[in-house]
């Protein structure tokens, strides 16, 4: 056994120093491939995002409700709408389509192929689109739900003279009624 400069007794590394650096090695080598896989995950959906961004670009319909954001983290989502995204699972290279619920969530589609998942998405949109047609009323199709009214200028007018007058009887009834008295 040697001493170091302090003077101290300095003993040989033992198995246990040898194990714990081995372990720290690891651990910096795993957290780098964990770091990458993330990394390669983040840059697929992000191409495919590109890809998304390009086929609704300039299609109003489909800008009102489709939203494609990227958010990274320990499980990179795009997110399509609301309660729709594309995570890579359980490869780095395999694509899944999810539909958020209540209490789960639904596989719609998966694929290792970025084109199929693109088509894949593609009608997904192109459903959404057809769905929200026919939920929101649109100029030239009538709601026969809902009816409505137009009243003419002279109309309007008799009705905020009439209830001019209305307030101005109500206001002399009062004065004679509580004023007379």
């Amino acid at each position: 056994m040697g001493r170091n400069q302090s003077g101290t007794p300095q003993s040989k590394p033992d198995k246990l120093d040898t194990a714990i650096s081995q372990a720290r090695y690891a651990q910096g080598m795993h957290f780098d491939a964990l770091k990458d896989r993330l990394d390669a995950t983040t840059l697929r959906l992000e191409v495919l995002r590109l890809e998304l961004d390009r086929l609704i670009e300039g299609r109003e319909e489909a800008e009102k409700f489709i939203d494609l954001k990227l958010f990274a983290g320990d499980r990179p989502r795009l997110w399509i709408d609301l309660v729709t995204y594309v995570v890579m699972e359980p490869t780095p290279r395999h694509y899944r389509l999810l539909r958020d619920r209540s209490d789960s969530s639904e596989v719609l589609f998966e694929t290792d192929n970025r084109a199929e998942m693109v088509d894949a998405i593609t009608s997904y949109i192109a459903s959404r689109i057809i769905v929200r047609e026919h939920q929101l009323p649109t100029d030239g199709i009538i709601n026969l739900n809902r009816q409505e009214h137009k009243y003419s200028s002279i109309a309007l007018v008799l009705a905020w003279i009439s209830g001019f007058l209305l307030g101005v009887i109500g206001l002399f009834a009062f004065g004679v009624w509580f004023g007379g008295g």
